[in-house]
This record gives structure tokens, sequence and C-alpha cells, in this order.
């Protein structure tokens, strides 16, 4: 047992506070006792100048990693509702088109659109409108546009990164470029898209109506050219730049899986839209109208055939696509990245505090 120190003699003229400050440093803390003597407790902690300070772990988040996992039903909705805005940031085919369309509804149409993609129109926001919408989503293709959100925003500003894992998400985008983008441009003249990108030309083999077939070796060309959504994932966006600016800056911020969109929305309409009754949800890819078929150098089926759907056909080759064609080539910090997302899924519901990063 530790012993009292209420007859411990100092030197004439020590500052008490400075005894304190030292005992702490040893992990010691003094408290004064009911009968008023002053005894040591190992746990309450003292600031810099002496003065005990009675903290609770849940007045900061991630001091446990019950608090670094954020639960919908508890401290996801806390948090929510201590803030005071609300930035949603999304790679392409990450939910994010259903997070811009829900922040629309929620702001009634007064959302800024796809403008953190341009930070330096940010300052633009100030004069464009008098009031200010409190949620604001948008797609991400560049780490600086992360970055400049995690440096500047402030302490009850909510940052909240939509993931999605890199294989699952690079498989998605293939399938909308080849068919959303390419097929869709060939058969219906609909090229480009909002954000002006290329529209894909591709060397399509025969179209048939809505259809479009194309050679293995032709789409192989195409994924390996890593434009427009199949290159704007994990690899340009989670970068070693990304994580320090974390670590110094330790923002107010939140990595979720896509599938919550939904439950997100639930929460953030409680908080800043109650008007809302539904939640909104873009699955462009559902609405694609057209398929392409790919053409193989070997028969696919019992009939012989020589063709696949392409879903089928990125489906079949997903463990494959990343490693032949090294899209992670350019990719840096990755080991962060994943150790970011061991912790998120293993999160019951999916959502991590970027304070988990900082241990």
């Amino acid at each position: 047992m530790l012993p009292s120190l209420k007859n411990m003699e100092l030197p004439a003229g020590y500052p008490l506070s400075r005894f304190f400050l030292a005992l702490s440093l040893f992990g010691i803390v003094a408290v004064l006792s009911h009968d008023g003597a002053t005894t040591v407790n190992s746990t309450a902690p003292l600031n810099l100048r002496g003065d005990i300070v009675a903290v609770s772990n849940t007045d900061v988040i991630g001091t446990r990693k019950e608090d670094q996992c954020l639960s919908l039903d508890s401290s996801l909705r806390q948090l929510i509702n201590s803030t005071d805005q609300v930035f949603l940031l999304a790679p392409p085919k990450a939910a994010g088109t259903t997070m811009n369309w829900f922040a629309s509804e929620c702001t009634n149409g007064v959302h800024p659109g796809h403008v953190l993609q341009k930070p330096d129109e940010l300052e633009a926001l100030l004069t464009n409108s008098y009031e200010l919408p409190k949620v604001v989503s948008s797609h991400v293709l560049k780490y600086h546009q992360v970055v400049h959100l995690i440096k500047h925003v402030p302490r009850n500003t909510l940052m909240i990164y939509v993931h999605r894992p890199e294989t699952s998400r690079v498989t998605s985008a293939i399938n909308w470029v080849v068919i959303g983008r390419a097929c869709r441009c060939a058969t219906k003249g609909v090229c480009g898209g909002a954000n002006g990108q290329d529209p894909m030309p591709v060397e399509f083999e025969k179209i048939e109506g809505d259809d479009c077939y194309v050679k293995e070796d032709k789409l192989v060309d195409l994924i390996k050219s890593r434009k427009n959504e199949i290159n704007d994932g994990a690899s340009k966006l989670l970068t070693c730049e990304t994580f320090e600016a974390i670590e110094d800056y330790a923002p107010n911020m939140v990595f979720m899986d896509y599938k919550q969109a939904n439950h997100l929305q639930h929460l953030l309409a409680e908080k800043y839209c109650p008007q809302m009754s539904e939640t909104v949800e873009a699955n462009v890819a559902s609405k694609k109208q057209n398929q392409v078929f790919v053409i193989t150098k070997e028969a696919v089926n019992k009939k012989g055939d020589h063709t696949v759907n392409l879903e089928e056909w990125t489906k079949t080759k997903t463990n494959y696509l990343e490693m032949s064609l090294q899209l992670n080539e350019r990719a840096t910090c990755v080991a962060k990245g994943r150790a970011m997302e061991d912790k998120l899924y293993s999160c019951k519901d999916n959502f991590l505090h970027s304070k988990a990063l900082l241990d």
C-alpha cells in the first residue's frame, strides 16, 4: 500500500504543483482522502498546473476500443447529434451517388454537388448562398481533396468516408465503365459524364441492338488503361499523405462500409432533415439497359459458346484482376489502409472513428 503524504515535508519554496507533476510522471497522482490527508491514487490525472482533473473515458472518442467502433443505435447517433456539419466523401462505386442524392433531398436542393473535388472553389460557398447546407456529399477522386478537409474543417464538423474494399470496387467499376459508359455510348450516343469523364471508346467486335460484344484482349486493354472509375479508388485516396494528415490533425472523421449507406441516412435525417420519410438509393448499375458479352479465347459453357456476360466474366476473374494487371502499382501506404480496413470490419456495425488509427 502506498504511504500517506500528509506529514511529508518538502524543501522550502518548492512548488507543490511541481511535486504533484513529478509524481504523475511515474503514474502516481495525489488526491485528498475523506479525512483531509493527501493519499496516493494511480488513476486520477493531473493537468500541467498540478490540479486534479476528472476525465471520463466517454468524453473522448478513441480511448477505448468500443468507442472507436461506433454503433448505429448509440455512439454514432450521439456523435452525429453533437456536430453542426457533415461532409460525406466516397470514391466512385461506393454508394457515393446514393449519398449525393440524399444530401440534395436533405438540403432541399441547396446541395452544391461535387464541390469537394475542387477545394479551391470552396470559398465560393460563402457567397453563393446565405444559408449553407449542413450536409454536403461528394465523390472524391484524389487524395488532396480528402487531405484538404482533414486539415481545415473545424472540430464540430464530422467527416464520413464511405469505404468499399478495393477488389469489389474495381470489379463494379469495370462493369459500369464498359456497360454504362462504353456500350451505352456506342448504342445510344450517350457519351461522357457529368464530371467530364472520357466516354471510354471501346473497339467492340459487333453491336446487336442494345448489346455489345468485345474481344477478351480488347477488354483487358481497356481495364489496363485505368481510366475513370476504374482508377479512382483507394490507391489514389488512402495514401501516405492522407494517413499522415490524420495523424497530424486528429480529425473528427469516421470510416464506414458502403453497405451501411441507408442506415446512415436514417441517422442524418433525424438530425438534419426530419421531414424525410424514406431513404434514397441510387443503384445506377441496376438501371443499365445494355448488356456486354465477352468473346473469350476458349469455350466457356456446355454449348461450346465462346461468349460470356461481362458481369459473369469479372466475377470469375475478380481475384486475378488486380494482381495480373498490377492495378495497385501506384498505391502508397497500403499496409495502413489494410490495417484501417481490418479494424473497420471488426466493428459490429462497420463504423470506425479515425482515432483508431492513432494508436
